[in-house]
């Protein structure tokens, strides 16, 4: 990612005031998707690990409820 950001452009004559960054780049749609599922990953995990520890059910819910 980071030689995405710092790759220049190839300049082209024809596009004036166009600036490409790089096809390799995520869509907003992909990155929104992304966060989505990293945000309930990262809470099953959570309730899986402190399920874990604890061996309550409720416990483990509770805990990332917030």
């Amino acid at each position: 990612m980071l030689d995405v950001l710092l790759s220049q452009p190839e300049a082209n004559p024809g596009s004036k005031g166009v600036i490409k960054v790089s096809d390799r780049v995520d869509k907003p749609i992909k990155s929104v998707m992304k966060s989505c599922f990293m945000a309930n990953r990262s809470t099953l995990d959570t309730m899986v690990i402190s399920f874990l520890i604890t061996g309550k059910v409720t416990v483990a819910i509770s805990i990332r409820k917030r």
